[in-house]
């Protein structure tokens, strides 16, 4: 896990890497995002987003991500999208407020995620 803010002022791309090597791209199914053991977890300290997208051209695929804010004023989310062409694929989210925030940013591509909010108390009246 990572402890602090992640901040870049260029294109990256976060990828899960396995052995130091990038694992092949090839066709999987609908739900892989459900069915990795072990994905990296970039958890948030609740006060925030997790993870914010400023700069064009990210990538963000493979993590286990949780931990955002609870301000909706600020509509803290697991992944906020600022920037264009962002690309968020195959990750799973759980205690966020919003899941993955797109803000009207153009060609943002958001496939394959599996977001789950806190539990959550029913009660009858």
């Amino acid at each position: 896990m990572h402890g602090r803010s992640i901040v870049t002022a260029r294109p990256i791309s976060c990828l899960r890497r396995r052995g130091g090597r990038r694992t092949q791209r090839h066709q999987r199914p609908q739900r892989r995002a459900a069915h990795r053991p072990n994905r990296p977890h970039l958890k948030g300290d609740e006060q925030t987003h997790v993870v914010a997208v400023d700069a064009a051209d990210v990538t963000i695929e493979g993590f286990r991500i949780s931990g955002s804010g609870t301000d909706l004023g600020d509509n803290h989310a697991g992944v906020m999208v600022r920037a264009p062409r962002a690309t968020i694929r195959d990750n799973r989210l759980s205690d966020v407020l919003h899941g993955i925030d797109v803000k009207g940013k153009d060609q943002a591509v958001v496939v394959e995620n599996v977001i789950e909010g806190p539990p959550c108390v029913v009660r009858a009246h």
